[in-house]
């Protein structure tokens, strides 16, 4: 099937919502605790159920995406992220904020299974790794905006939840253009994606193993918690044992965010002589080293984090499916599923942890730990374990 760069436009224009609505989150967390009297623990359910509904989405993907399509799909997932955004706007009461925290676990849920769609359908198999780069790049440059949002607001003496309906108006611009956009491209986007032949790696026609599937989704997810452990909880660190105020933790945080952009960029706009794999494994050992040097020398080097992890993703997930582009629904699903019991676990158990030993012990364990087993993990699969189909 001949791509259609129109589909990777759609794909980042669903993604600028669900980028600031998940980004805005961490720098507003502490606001979040101290308006409700809360402990960490006590507010993880401020990401840990749209985690929940995000599972469920992933568990019925072989349900609602053949039904839906893919067009349909997009519209409901990006209407329910609207209707989350607009809800957790105007809540003043925390069941309200939950049951938009809910709503974002939809939206976050089909949203990427359907991106993933897009991406592929919007690329060839040789650009994959630039594409998914660019993809990813777009999400850099709202995480920076993210936090740099949240100080203004405060600054304006906005309540602490009314930067969602930005988010909420920016979404439902795609609601209303989406369907004037896909007109002549709704049939093209029903049809079946069907895989092409990657460099030295012939198309695989036999059923993914499931030991291929458990590490294609649990290895990107160790590193989305080690992610999403500095997003979310890095300015609560910051500002709790180490005196930093808003502006400087909310500054530092964008620094993390900016090398992300960096990065990607590099990998958007250069080509790398590099293969995937290589580039997954030399993200993951500069992960583990400049994040040991920030807790143990100084947070500054918070900053070079984020550009050492912002390869990964984009050439773990053009890896993932290398000659496999027909089951990117099947992989996609598998490692959102993956993340979101990972964030499941981040949310719930962090909070139990950082109560007990502290949150820098917390933050150096389990940061580490995760960075650790997925330049483990990598080295396994190259040299030990998983092939990618049954036999």
């Amino acid at each position: 099937m001949k791509p259609n760069r129109q589909f990777l436009f759609i794909a980042f224009a669903a993604l600028a919502g669900v980028s600031l609505a998940d980004n805005l989150r961490g720098p507003l967390y502490p606001e979040f605790l101290t308006h409700f009297g809360l402990r960490d623990s006590q507010g993880s359910y401020f990401f840990l159920l749209a985690n929940i509904v995000s599972i469920a989405v992933n568990l019925l993907v072989g349900f609602w995406l053949p039904r839906l399509g893919v067009y349909r799909s997009l519209m409901l997932w990006v209407a329910s992220l609207v209707l989350s955004c607009l809800l957790l706007g105007v809540s003043s009461s925390l069941t309200g904020i939950y049951a938009g925290i809910l709503g974002l676990g939809l939206g976050f849920g089909g949203i990427a299974i359907v991106n993933s769609e897009l991406v592929v359908r919007g690329s060839y198999a040789h650009e994959r790794t630039r594409a998914f780069s660019a993809f990813h790049l777009a999400y850099a440059v709202i995480s920076i905006l993210a936090p740099l949002m949240v100080s203004m607001s405060l600054k304006l003496s906005w309540e602490w939840n009314r930067t969602f309906l930005v988010v909420a108006l920016i979404s439902a611009l795609l609601l209303v253009i989406l369907p004037f956009a896909t007109k002549n491209t709704r049939k093209e986007l029903q049809q079946k994606i069907s895989s092409e032949p990657a460099a030295g790696k012939p198309v695989s026609k036999q059923r993914l193993s499931y030991g291929f599937l458990i590490w294609v989704s649990a290895t990107p997810a160790a590193y989305m918690i080690a992610e999403q452990l500095i997003s979310t909880r890095m300015v609560l660190l910051l500002r709790t044992t180490m005196g930093y105020t808003v502006d400087q933790a909310n500054g530092l945080q964008s620094g993390f965010a900016a090398m992300f952009f960096v990065g990607r960029a590099y990998l958007t706009f250069f080509k790398t002589k590099f293969d995937n794999e290589k580039l997954c494994i030399g993200s993951a050992a500069l992960t583990v080293i400049t994040y040991f040097l920030a807790l143990s020398i100084h947070p500054l080097f918070f900053i070079p984090v984020g550009l050492a992890m912002s390869v990964f993703l984009p050439a773990f997930s053009a890896y993932a499916i290398e000659s496999r582009e027909a089951e990117v629904a099947r992989i996609s699903s598998w490692t959102a599923i993956a993340c979101s019991i990972g964030m499941l676990s981040l949310n719930g158990a962090f909070g139990q942890i950082s109560d007990v030993i502290g949150i820098e012990k917390a933050f150096a364990i389990v940061g580490l730990s995760l960075s650790s087993l997925v330049l483990l993990a990598l080295f396994a699969n190259r040299f030990l374990l998983f092939k990618a189909v049954a036999k």
